[in-house]
């Protein structure tokens, strides 16, 4: 059985955790002065976000291929089920263990979405100081 630690906290969290990335970014643009410092700090603010992007697309890729290899095991065990008569894992009990998955993964997808959106955010902003230079 997989156990569901997301709670709506988490979802509040990551965009506490996004918005103070975000006021972090916004108060770095606003001390910048010269044309250089905000060329500098656009791209690497650019760089940030991409990396951050890409590590967040390749977790959450991990961690649906893991939540679909985890469904096809439990398919699996159905099968054997049916063929070898065990008792002690029902149909039932395939499916509650695919709901929770289900939902595991839309919490994951969530999350992933918000960070992307914030992601987002700050590179438009970035982008944004680097075309007003």
């Amino acid at each position: 059985m997989i156990k569901n630690k997301m709670k709506p906290r988490g979802y509040i969290w990551q965009v506490i955790v996004s918005l103070i990335t975000l006021g972090v970014v916004l108060s770095i643009f606003t001390i910048t002065s010269t044309r250089f410092e905000i060329t500098v700090l656009s791209i690497l603010v650019l760089l940030y976000s991409n990396i951050m992007t890409f590590m967040a697309t390749w977790s959450f890729t991990h961690i649906e291929s893991s939540i679909r290899i985890g469904d096809d095991f439990s398919e699996i065990k159905r099968l054997l089920n049916h063929w070898k008569n065990w008792e002690d894992y029902t149909d039932e009990a395939l499916k509650n263990d695919l709901a929770q998955r289900e939902k595991l993964m839309r919490n994951y997808k969530i999350k992933y979405y918000i960070g992307l959106g914030f992601q987002a955010l700050i590179s438009i902003i970035a982008i944004w100081h680097l075309l007003a230079v």
